[in-house]
């Protein structure tokens, strides 16, 4: 090749080579600064940064941002991962061992240790009925030794989940008692429910607790005040009939009567 063909074919280099660092060295470098304060641009200033320092290289140039941008984005990088970690270990370690709380600390000091214990054996074995039991018992006893509305509505909605828990238990883990130690659990629950004001849950458990004791007649009265309070009026309507059919004398007769006038009135029903 003559000598000024060559002469012009570096100068021709030359003048395509870049003076600077390549523009995705400081777009990189810019992104993994900002990742300090979101660490998913971090990432993404991680992968330019590594793209201009190979591109600096390529040229031969100085490739100080890019490599500044790579430690920059591969901090921040980690830090995000790890910030990801941490928030999925605290959403879900309140569910390890199937317990419905994400916290074991009651309203009461008192029966914090109860509790702790119990969901200790319930991690082991969730259908361990003496740990359901004493869980539902120490947080039912924590809500009356509370003076937070919000604290008591907490308790009393947890208790109210572990004697669900213990109701649906089968027979062979309630014995020698199934029935017995059911429909205690189902009675605390109604009872929670009303207290929280969650009468159509609370409605729910005598309708369970009547399959076990269709005989019990006050139960209908139950059922049926809950449904009237939760807004079932025809629901209502049905309970507070039979309840009057099966126990025309009983004592909450009157009320009964005197409630489902008034559901009949609300509905124009005959």
């Amino acid at each position: 090749m003559p000598i000024a063909s060559v002469t012009m074919y570096e100068a021709q280099q030359a003048q395509a080579k870049p003076t600077s660092n390549p523009k995705a060295g400081l777009a990189g470098f810019v992104c993994s600064v900002l990742g300090l304060s979101f660490p998913l641009v971090g990432t993404v200033g991680l992968i330019l940064s590594i793209i201009g320092y190979r591109r600096a290289k390529r040229f031969g140039m100085a490739s100080g941002l890019s490599i500044a941008g790579i430690v920059i984005g591969a901090v921040t990088t980690v830090l995000g991962i790890a910030v990801v970690v941490v928030i999925v270990i605290l959403l879900a370690g309140g569910y390890v061992g199937a317990h419905p709380t994400v916290t074991v600390t009651t309203g009461s000091a008192r029966y914090d240790r109860q509790v702790k214990q119990a969901i200790a054996v319930l991690r082991v074995d969730p259908n361990d009925a003496s740990a359901l039991t004493a869980a539902a018992e120490g947080y039912r006893k924590a809500a009356n030794d509370v003076g937070g509305y919000w604290q008591r509505q907490h308790d009393l909605s947890l208790a109210a989940a572990y004697y669900w828990r213990l109701a649906a238990l089968p027979d062979s883990r309630l014995a020698p008692d199934p029935s017995t130690v059911r429909v205690s659990a189902l009675q605390y629950e109604a009872q929670l429910c009303t207290a929280m004001g969650d009468y159509a849950l609370a409605a729910e458990s005598y309708r369970r607790e009547l399959k076990i004791e269709p005989h019990n007649y006050a139960l209908y009265f139950r059922l049926a005040s809950s449904d009237q309070r939760a807004g079932f009026s025809a629901d209502a309507m049905a309970a507070f009939r039979r309840f009057l059919k099966l126990d025309p004398r009983s004592p909450y007769a009157a009320k009964a009567k005197a409630a489902l006038a008034k559901i009949k009135a609300q509905m124009s029903v005959p």
